[in-house]
């Protein structure tokens, strides 16, 4: 748990505006507002898209995990075993969708797909594609 709050840190640290050379407190003062602003928007638009998906598709989001009873995101998953996390993110067009779950099946590949709610309501057969072709 340590490590993921000094990555939680760390991460949030290098995403703070550096104040510039001759920059005045007030400047740097509003730049950080706009960060803030934006850092917020941001997360109330992942928040809504996240509702969405688990009102539209219940109980098949999984957005979180629980450490030492702790509901946090899933951002890495610690292991010894010798593996890679496929991801894909569905926000625009839903091009080969059929082909894509063919060949992942053929080659007994799992991936997880990121929809947003626009992609999710835009192509909403292809969300079910994706969920009978999940275990």
């Amino acid at each position: 748990m340590k490590q993921f709050v000094k990555r939680v840190i760390g991460r949030a640290a290098g995403m703070m505006p550096k104040r510039e050379e001759g920059q005045s407190g007030e400047q740097y003062r509003k730049a950080l507002l706009v960060r803030g602003v934006w850092a917020m928007a941001f997360a109330a638009a992942s928040l809504a898209i996240v509702k969405g998906a688990v009102e539209a598709l219940p109980g098949s989001v999984t957005v979180s995990s629980s450490v030492n009873g702790l509901e946090i995101p899933i951002s890495y998953v610690d292991t010894d075993k010798k593996q890679v996390a496929l991801t894909f993110d569905a926000a625009g067009g839903n091009g080969d969708m059929t082909r894509m779950l063919e060949i992942l099946e053929d080659h007994d590949i799992h991936v997880t797909f990121f929809v947003t709610g626009g992609w999710i309501e835009k192509y909403p057969e292809d969300v079910k594609a994706i969920l009978e072709a999940g275990d």
